[in-house]
């Protein structure tokens, strides 16, 4: 009876080993921890794995988009005869100014306004120098200004031209080119200046 009573009790104290029973939670506790970090893990790589995947999206469209992005920019081939007044600056300068109401491609309708600088070779060694500007105003009063350098002296000359101010739906066009430009003398010089044409050509790109 006492190896009986003996081996009850030891038996419930088996039972409730409280060592067994904290080994027991621990397991469970851990395993629940394990568990949720391997799930934070996942939806952490899931989550930068989107994120990649939303940039590397993005910069494809930016480039697509910009290699895809038309020039506006159109051919301008353009002829004008400007009646004009040539007012002589002294030894191998002269001034020329006109203007004429003409059609422009891309513009339609527009005046034109000239001014032109030329200093001859002998002043302005070795081949001269010569400045243009042309100011184009649309019937709605947007303007365009074509501001142009080069050589040539007198009575011609030559160079390239660029866009350097616009107003209205002009104010952000662009265009460079070249230009040139023949003086037709149509009267003797005057103290008020002598009558003339500017044979302007205008060749590039606008838009």
């Amino acid at each position: 009876m006492a190896n009986d009573a003996h081996a009850d009790t030891t038996a419930g104290v088996t039972a409730r080993n409280p060592n067994a029973e904290s080994g027991s939670l621990g397991q469970l506790h851990y395993a629940c921890v394990r568990a949720v970090i391997d799930a934070a893990g996942a939806w952490l790589g899931a989550a930068v794995l989107v994120v990649i995947a939303i940039l590397a999206g993005a910069l494809l469209y930016t480039g697509n988009a910009a290699a895809a992005a038309p020039n506006h920019q159109q051919s301008l081939i353009a002829s004008i005869a400007v009646p004009s007044t040539v007012q002589s600056l002294g030894c191998c300068n002269d001034a020329s100014f006109g203007s004429i109401t003409t059609t422009v491609p891309r513009l339609g309708k527009v005046d034109v306004s000239v001014d032109y600088a030329a200093c001859g070779v002998v002043a302005c060694r070795p081949d001269g120098e010569n400045q243009l500007q042309v100011i184009l105003t649309t019937r709605s009063g947007d303007t365009l200004t074509i501001v142009g350098t080069g050589t040539g002296g007198l009575g011609k000359g030559s160079g390239s031209w660029k866009i350097t101010d616009g107003s209205g739906r002009l104010a952000k066009w662009t265009g460079s080119g070249e230009w040139t430009v023949g003086v037709t003398y149509l009267s003797f010089a005057t103290g008020e200046g002598q009558a003339a044409r500017l044979n302007l050509s205008l060749q590039g790109l606008l838009g």
